[in-house]
Order: structure tokens, then C-alpha cells, then sequence
């Protein structure tokens, strides 16, 4: 039988690994390279193999979680199949996130919807998509989610799957699944992307995708109206979301931005 001794001395390996727990109930937890760990119940029905995820550690202790195994071992004796969600409030994760998907995603050029949709399918769903929405907290987003792709050296993909998951938390809070987006607790966590130069779209159909993805971006008012200004200025993001009033002339349709909010300290106006 596991201790909680040796569940805390349980260190982080190259791979994920199994600490398995004794008693015949199939009850494991489950070591992510990061860190992270989950308890995992492996049980049949039906003939087939079905893993159910408890929740991570310590959040759930040792206790519960053989418990929680109990539980479910009495349930599939009963004969229920755990391989249908539950319904309400209580349906997993994977459930909610592919709810959102199916929404928001088919808006989105292709190349955005192509990314958006492996990432949410390799980078989310494997480590959280069996949890229930209530079960998810900040150090299970830190330890099972993002770490592991930190770690790995991808920050730029880290911060998108971050964003991605706060979209996905919204939904989730909107529909009275959620209570908040525990993606703000993790604001500072993680080192910023760094970017260079990025070469300006020149090809006639791949800004026809930009385009088409400004129209049908679906944040809030003030951004999108900015994306879609943005095309007609030729100005930097932070230029126009400082500009004022006084900067406008509308009689002679002109905007003089001065040298002081320019990159090169050189004012902005008609030749």
C-alpha cells in the first residue's frame, strides 16, 4: 500500500511513471516530469479497459482518493458505465473545452484554427480533459499543463496555450461551470516571449486571411475596432491605443501623432 511518504519523496523523472497503490482497486498516481500528480483509477467494464482521473495530488489525499476508487469500483460493479460523462455542472473537462471548439473556432482563419485545435488536443486535453471543471486549480494548470511545455523551451507555445485556456475558462464561467479564470493567478509565472522582426504580409491572399480573421474576431469592442482601423493607418498597436482627440483634425481628415509617442521621435503626419 502507498504512504504519504512516499508520495512526497516521489521525485520527477525523464518520463511519466506510476506509483502504484495496493488493495485490488486499480488505484494509481500518475508522476509528470514537471512535477504534477495525478491520481489515476484504472477499472472494466464492458469488456474494455476505462482510466478515470481522481484529481491531483495533494489536492485530493491519500485518503480520498482510495475513497474516491471505492466509490467508482462499487459503481461499475452496479453496472455503471464510466465511460458516459456526467451530466450538469459535473462533466469533464474535455467536454467543455470541445463545446467551446465547436463554437468559436470554425471562425478562425486556418491557420489559426489548425494551431489552436492541436494544441487544445495534444497540449490540454491529455493532462486535464478527465478532470471536472471544479476540480481544476492554478497548480494544476502550473504543474500538468504548463510546465511541461516550459520546460521544453517552447515559451511562445506555452503563452498560447495559457491564452487558449483562458478563453476556454471563460466559456466555462459563462455557462456556470467555473467560478474564475485561474489563468490571471498565474500572471508573472512564466519569462515573456521574445520576438525579432517580423516581415510585413505582402502576399495578396495571405493578407485576405488576415483580413478575413480581423472580421470575425470575436473580443471585445474596442480591440476589434482597433484591428480594423489598424489597416488604413499603418501605425504601431501601441500608437493608435494611445491616441486622443486632440491628435485629430476631422475637418481636414487628418492625424498628426506627435514625435513624443513615436519610435524615432519623429512626428507622424501628411507630407
Amino acid at each position: 500500500m502507498l504512504t504519504v511518504k512516499q508520495i512526497e519523496n516521489a521525485q520527477p523523472g525523464a518520463g511519466q511513471y506510476k506509483l502504484f497503490d495496493g488493495g485490488g482497486l486499480g488505484l494509481n498516481l500518475q508522476v509528470y516530469p514537471a512535477g504534477g500528480k495525478i491520481w489515476r483509477l484504472s477499472c472494466s467494464f464492458g469488456g474494455k479497459r476505462h482510466v478515470k482521473s481522481l484529481g491531483f495530488w495533494p489536492e485530493v489525499s491519500l485518503k480520498e482518493a482510495r475513497e474516491k476508487a471505492a466509490a467508482l469500483k462499487r459503481d461499475v460493479s452496479g453496472g455503471k458505465d464510466l465511460s458516459v460523462p456526467e451530466p450538469g455542472p459535473e462533466k469533464f473537462f474535455r467536454h467543455v473545452a470541445l463545446d467551446w471548439a465547436g463554437r468559436f473556432l470554425p471562425g478562425l482563419a486556418d491557420k489559426t484554427r489548425i494551431k489552436n485545435r492541436t494544441n487544445l488536443e495534444k497540449k490540454i486535453l491529455p493532462h486535464i480533459g478527465d478532470l471536472r471543471p471544479d476540480e481544476i486549480t492554478p497548480p494544476v494548470i502550473l504543474n500538468a499543463v504548463l510546465r511541461p511545455i516550459e520546460a521544453a523551451g517552447k515559451i511562445e507555445t506555452l503563452h498560447r496555450v495559457k491564452s487558449l485556456l483562458s478563453q476556454i475558462f471563460r466559456y466555462a464561467i459563462a455557462n456556470g461551470l467555473m467560478k474564475r479564470d485561474f489563468t490571471l493567478d498565474l500572471k508573472g509565472a512564466f519569462p515573456p516571449v521574445r520576438t525579432g522582426h517580423r516581415a510585413a504580409v505582402t502576399d495578396p491572399a495571405e493578407l485576405g486571411d488576415l483580413l478575413r480573421a480581423i472580421d470575425v474576431y470575436r473580443g471585445g469592442r474596442t480591440v476589434a475596432l482597433a484591428l480594423k482601423i489598424l489597416p488604413y493607418v499603418f501605425v504601431r498597436p501601441g500608437e493608435l491605443r494611445n491616441a486622443v482627440w486632440e491628435e485629430v483634425s476631422l475637418e481636414e481628415a487628418v492625424w498628426r501623432i506627435p514625435a513624443a509617442r513615436m519610435k524615432m521621435k519623429t512626428a507622424h503626419s501628411p507630407a
